[in-house]
């Protein structure tokens, strides 16, 4: 007989028969399967039990480090069988346990990243709501400023407006007073006209002929002209005319000397060779020597003081130098233009003076022929 020591497994609690000699070893429980040494005591295994007497087996083989499941020296197999159906049962209470275990840590996983997703959710929702606010306040913000901006442009258009109308009324205004003073202004001056004719009967009977038609201009002039009046010819300056017969006297006298050509224009400025301009100068004579593109040399030889020798001058186009040929004698009336310099054939350096014709004004206009 040997005496065999027993080992309560830490892990399910199973007995397990072991010979002496395999104390220390460590083996896999035939109850649960787990891993666990023999003789060693652990806090919730119970102490190693007292040895029984067993009959030792002659000459006993020998036994390795590890023992197989359930499997003890001298035991018959119905135990080996009922040790597998325990550990089978052990092991499956563990892996269900184990299962257990997983899935309440799975579903507390889902849990918590269900929490996490809701919680970001509501964040992003929060972030969404804050930033529609935000864009909300700033339309908010964009449609008063436009208001506001709409509000000055309707005041600034309403006071330019109001100052445009009151602008016009004034003009109204100063125009209607102007015409009343002009009006006044008239009437007073004819009143002294009047009175200053008094004893002129020729006169005042023209002021006093209701048919126009029945007053002629036989001569206008720049300051007076001679009227027929019936079978009265009398000599009236403007300024003891009538307003009508004033305003026609004086275009008579203008379309008079613009038909005649004596009523030039130089630069937008107007020339009435009748009064004696200053500038303006009368040629009685001059000889063309040679014809320009842009006018003609001429030969003054008009002077017969002898204040002055024959002298050359360049007259401008004015429209009419198409009718010039060399050796034609002119008379011009022309103003006086500065001077021109050229080179003669031979080399000469010349300066002569420039005078300019002008160009007609009115009706004579229409009848100048372009030179090219």
């Amino acid at each position: 007989m040997s005496e065999d020591a027993k080992h309560n497994c830490h892990e399910c609690g199973g007995r397990i028969a072991y010979p002496q000699h395999a104390f220390g070893t460590t083996i896999h429980c035939p109850h649960c399967g787990q891993q666990t040494t023999l003789g060693e005591i652990y806090p919730d295994a119970p102490a190693v039990p007292n040895t029984v007497k067993t009959k030792r087996l002659p000459d006993p083989p020998e036994v390795s480090t590890t023992v197989a499941l359930g499997e003890v020296p001298g035991k018959a197999r119905p135990n080996l069988t009922k040790a597998l159906v325990i550990g089978g049962v052990s092991f499956a209470f563990v892996v269900g346990i184990s299962m257990a275990v997983f899935l309440g840590l799975r579903a507390s996983a889902d849990k918590k990243a269900q929490a996490e997703l809701a919680a970001a959710q509501a964040a992003e929702a929060a972030a969404k709501a804050t930033a529609e606010a935000a864009a909300k306040q700033v339309e908010l913000g964009k449609q008063k400023a436009a208001a506001e901006e709409r509000e000055k442009a309707e005041a600034v258009a309403k006071a330019v407006a109001e100052a445009k109308a009151q602008a016009i009324a004034k003009a109204a205004a100063d125009a209607a007073a102007a015409a009343k003073l002009e009006v006044e202004r008239k009437a007073q001056a004819e009143a002294r006209r009047k009175e200053r004719l008094k004893s002129n009967a020729a006169a005042m009977a023209i002021w006093d002929e209701p048919d126009q038609e029945a007053i002629r201009i036989l001569a206008a002039r720049l300051t007076d002209a001679t009227l027929k009046h019936k079978t009265t010819t009398v000599n009236l300056k403007h300024d003891d005319m009538p307003d009508w017969l004033r305003t026609k006297t004086q275009n008579l006298y203008r379309e008079e000397g613009e038909s005649k050509g004596l009523v030039r224009e130089i630069d937008g400025k107007f020339y009435d060779l009748r009064t004696n301009p200053a500038g303006w100068v009368q040629i009685r004579s001059a000889e063309v020597i040679q014809v320009l593109d842009e006018g003609a040399y001429l030969m003054r030889n008009d002077d017969t003081s002898g204040s002055f020798s024959i002298s050359v001058f360049k007259l401008k186009h004015n429209g009419l130098a198409r009718i010039l040929n060399k050796n034609d004698r002119v008379q011009v009336n022309a103003f006086s233009a500065g001077t021109w310099t050229y080179n003669t054939k031979g080399g000469e350096v010349k300066t002569v003076p420039v005078y300019d014709p002008g160009l007609p004004v009115g009706s004579a206009r229409d009848r100048i022929v372009p030179f090219r």
